[in-house]
């Protein structure tokens, strides 16, 4: 994969996040839940896995128990505005370090076939 892929591929998550934190809040008009309702949060899914051995032959990888999950997905969709944002605006950042990696291989390109920017 190129440098200009990375770029669209990073771009398009930008994209299809922002379209789909788009409808958090926006008035809807089919489905069963009631036409004019707004769009919401109705389901987080967590489950973390940390990496930690105690001893040679120990388990190593280790679930987050169901008790801390159910709290994580409460607070996920309590804050999930701030989190949401923060994830977004990560995922801008990515895509404009891949903008700067397509240009720098566009202009690569560019100079191996004896051509200027």
């Amino acid at each position: 994969m190129s440098k200009i892929d990375d770029f669209k591929t990073a771009k398009r998550d930008v994209v299809e996040a922002k379209t789909w934190a788009g409808k958090i809040g926006d008035t809807y008009y089919g489905g069963t839940r009631g036409k004019g309702a707004l769009g919401s949060i109705v389901k987080a899914q967590v489950g973390l896995t940390v990496y930690h051995q105690y001893s040679d032959g120990d388990n190593n990888y280790h679930d987050s128990p169901a008790g801390l999950n159910e709290a994580l997905q409460a607070v996920i969709k309590r804050r999930h505005t701030a989190l949401i944002e923060e994830a977004i605006a990560d995922l801008e950042r990515k895509a404009e370090a891949a903008a700067k990696l397509a240009v720098a291989e566009h202009a690569a390109l560019l100079a191996e076939a004896g051509l200027e920017a």
